[in-house]
């Protein structure tokens, strides 16, 4: 009989897949000091699928469930569509038990208004340069009719110091960069040739990226290590996919935050070459 077992906290949100059943990823590593001249085991991702029963025994709140250190004791499944098991191996849970509970904070209402999603009224922050081409002009910004009078005093500006009065402001939807305003600052680089153009950000929204992502980046930035091998065709494809499907990864890359070195997500670093994003979300370690 083939059985699996599994400790730590998910990795992603609760999801209802169909009536009574649930599921949510793990990521789980081997021992960094294998048996002399074996293979070290390199980090999975698996799709834990729990019933309705397992899960009101666990008394948690959804809220609660990805800070909770699970063990999981199961049978390994192969056969369940990419769809309903992003990972590389599901799991069916025969026992699921809480290995550490956290305590649920009070909250007030400066709590909240920390934890909020909403970053309309957040100040936009962080600074760089782009190339041009890569802004995202969306139809409502190209209805607007620029002040003839501005546009000029704008583009004289450019002409006297080959740069940009101000910023444009954008926000980054879907891995590319939207302009949310400055439309006028925009057309005037156009007009005069700007290869690349200062932008400042918009707080991303929690809810268009994975769980655990602390920041939204250009894919550019990131270093890859030489000794990194090629991923795997078919899994590079999976995520290509899935992002297709869900506008999003199921979790951050994690780089080093000093060096944005990637350490570990190379494959979903690749998918999104691929699919010609120009940022990803990270974790940084």
């Amino acid at each position: 009989m083939h059985t699996i077992k599994l400790t730590g906290k998910p990795v992603s949100k609760l999801r209802d897949i169909k009536g009574g059943i649930y599921a949510f990823d793990m990521e789980e590593a081997g021992s960094a000091a294998a048996p002399k001249g074996l293979y070290t085991s390199s980090k999975i991702l698996y799709t834990v699928f729990i019933n309705k029963k397992q899960l009101q025994k666990l008394g948690l709140a959804r809220e609660q469930f990805f800070k909770t250190k699970f063990l999981i004791q199961g049978e390994p499944v192969l056969d369940v569509p990419l769809n309903l098991c992003p990972g590389e191996i599901g799991v069916t849970t025969f026992q699921i038990s809480p290995i550490q509970q956290p305590t649920a904070p009070k909250e007030n209402a400066e709590t909240k208004a920390a934890v909020s999603n909403d970053t309309k009224n957040q100040e936009p922050v962080l600074e760089e340069h782009i190339h041009i081409d890569r802004v995202i002009i969306l139809e409502k910004a190209k209805e607007q009719v620029p002040n003839p009078k501005k546009q000029k005093t704008l583009e004289t500006y450019i002409e006297e110091h080959g740069k940009m009065k101000q910023p444009l402001i954008i926000t980054v939807k879907n891995g590319r960069a939207v302009l949310t305003s400055r439309y006028g600052d925009y057309l005037a680089a156009q007009k005069l040739g700007l290869d690349k153009v200062l932008v400042k950000y918009q707080p991303f929204s929690v809810k268009d990226y994975p769980d655990k992502t602390d920041d939204v980046i250009l894919l550019s930035k990131i270093n890859i290590p030489e000794h990194l091998t090629p991923s795997n065709p078919l899994k590079i494809k999976q995520k290509v996919d899935y992002y297709k499907e869900n506008n999003k990864f199921i979790k951050p890359i994690e780089v080093d935050k000093e060096t944005l070195t990637l350490k570990d997500g190379y494959t979903t670093y690749t998918a999104s070459k691929e699919l010609n994003l120009d940022y990803i979300p990270v974790t940084y370690i």
